[in-house]
């Protein structure tokens, strides 16, 4: 297969140095699509060389490299003194360094520190390596970790943060910041006053639980500053996810409203969701209702305009409780995959398997074609029966 490849050059903070770094990039791509190589952008995999491994990046000679019966892979070898490693996207490509950094060079990056040793040369490979990725996706994070761990981070924490994934081999990460705005414009579509909506959303470190459905109106209302400053915040994150080939998977709408909706609109079925932890949990809107497919149109329009499509998209339907009162389920999971369907073709609903989630009533309605389950429940025994749960 024809490969492209760029050597890295130290970058130091001096512009005309990273201008010949970049021009160098560009010439090597530009001589891969000529020769009909398959290629991408190397600049985005060069610039997290330069931010894990500023003192080491130029060691390493980046390329791309076909797929391998569709399958992602990553070729390390010695191109004539120089550690050089090759991959089919932009994730094969930064995990291949990281396989060759642990395996090879015996060095450690981490979300939980680095090894990087004293050695200034790295080592060359023995002889060529060769893997091919085992899934289609490799996902990382679970809903709660925007609450519990990451509602305050600021930009270098979270780029740090994305570049560790990205050097894992990680290509989909769940991204509920922002998502606080999208429900904002939405019900703000819908006779919603400025102020009656931004009470019922939640602050940062408790939106996680609102967007599954388990509270509403904490600690609020959130100001529109907060609003704003998120919003840029998130377009940050999914852009530079976006350039690493990881898919930012987007909370969906399955159905949650303000507890007054049935009020302003009485002809709508919406049902009590009880409560969860002391809290009240926002109503949940029949998906067969009429005004559901509007809500949906509407959500998913905001959501796009402020941060793009994706392909996946999260929805926890009785999540840790709920009930589905006299609506009908696998009818109800029908129409809220129809309206994410409507909004995004082809794309998949993820689910999280925790508890007694995903239920046997909701799987019976949904295409299965397009549904990504994520097994958090990793203390159940025995784990073999995931096989007959989903």
């Amino acid at each position: 297969a024809f490969t492209t490849g760029v050597m890295l050059g130290p970058m130091r903070p001096v512009v005309p140095h990273l201008a010949k770094v970049l021009l160098g990039v560009l010439l090597a791509l530009s001589a891969a699509h000529a020769a009909g190589a398959p290629s991408f952008d190397l600049r985005p995999a060069a610039g997290v060389l330069h931010r894990l491994l500023p003192a080491r990046a130029a060691q390493i000679e980046l390329g791309t490299i076909a797929p391998k019966d569709g399958h992602e892979r990553f070729r390390i070898s010695d191109a004539h003194g120089h550690v050089r490693v090759e991959g089919s996207t932009t994730s094969a490509l930064l995990f291949g360094v990281n396989w060759y950094l642990k395996y090879v060079a015996k060095l450690q990056i981490s979300p939980n520190g680095d090894r990087l040793g004293t050695a200034r040369v790295l080592p060359l490979p023995p002889h060529p390596i060769e893997r091919e990725a085992r899934y289609r996706y490799r996902y990382a994070l679970n809903q709660n970790t925007d609450g519990y761990t990451m509602p305050y981070w600021d930009w270098p924490r979270w780029q740090h943060e994305i570049d560790v994934l990205a050097f894992s081999g990680i290509n989909a990460m769940i991204v509920e910041r922002g998502m606080d705005t999208v429900l904002y414009r939405t019900f703000r579509d819908f006779g919603y006053s400025d102020r009656k909506i931004r009470a019922w959303i939640t602050q940062p470190a408790h939106q996680n639980w609102q967007l599954m459905g388990n509270l509403c109106c904490f600690d609020g209302p959130i100001s529109k500053a907060l609003l704003a400053k998120r919003v840029a915040s998130a377009q940050r994150i999914v852009a530079r996810l976006r350039e690493l080939g990881i898919t930012p998977v987007l909370p969906g709408f399955y159905g949650i409203v303000p507890a007054d909706f049935e009020r302003k609109f009485p002809s709508a079925h919406v049902l009590p969701q009880g409560d969860w932890a002391g809290f009240t949990r926002p109503g949940w809107l029949d998906p067969r209702d009429p005004m559901f497919a509007k809500i949906a149109a509407s959500f998913y329009r905001h959501q796009r305009e402020l941060f793009g499509d994706s392909s996946i998209y999260d929805m926890e339907v009785f999540q840790e409780g709920g009930s589905a009162g006299d609506v009908p389920v696998p009818e109800a999971a029908r129409d809220v995959q129809a309206a994410l369907q409507n909004a995004h073709p082809g794309a998949d609903w993820m689910m999280l398997a925790w508890q007694g989630n995903p239920r046997q009533d909701l799987l019976s309605g949904v295409d299965r074609k397009h549904l990504f389950i994520i097994d958090i429940d990793h203390d159940r025994v025995p784990r073999d029966d995931r096989e007959k749960d989903f």
